[in-house]
């Protein structure tokens, strides 16, 4: 008798291990898919930025945070643009995403940092009349 309560609770813990295994798996790889769509969201944007920029190769992402409010995500930074004359200028950037169709809600906005928000608050009521 004694025998086989220990088989049985053998089986349980046994059980129980393997649902362990089975559940940080699952959990392992919606985090990896999560990851693999915030990059893909990312690389959306940044695109967009690049394209933007007047000299494309010399565009430098030195920030990114990622803001997510139920489907939407916005994706926000700072990313370095040469100018005319050859100079890195700092710009801060903002792209509002639907992660479910990857559709922007808007154009993405872009403007030079250091400017008074009332200069931004301008330049994207300016920027979203175009």
């Amino acid at each position: 008798m004694k025998e086989d309560g220990m088989s049985m609770i053998t089986g349980v813990v046994l059980v129980l291990l393997a649902a362990l295994v089975a559940f940080y798996a699952y959990s392992e790889w919606k985090v990896h898919e999560k990851n693999t769509q915030t990059q893909t969201l990312i690389q959306l944007c940044h695109g967009k930025i690049k394209a933007r920029a007047r000299f494309e190769s010399k565009v430098n992402f030195t920030k990114t945070d990622i803001l997510e409010q139920g489907s939407k995500v916005s994706i926000l930074g700072v990313v370095d643009l040469m100018n005319g004359l050859g100079a890195m200028i700092p710009h801060k950037y903002l792209c509002e995403i639907d992660a479910t169709t990857t559709q922007f809600k808007s154009e993405p906005i872009l403007m030079v940092e250091g400017w008074t928000p009332k200069d931004a608050l301008r330049d994207i009521l300016l920027e979203r009349q175009r």
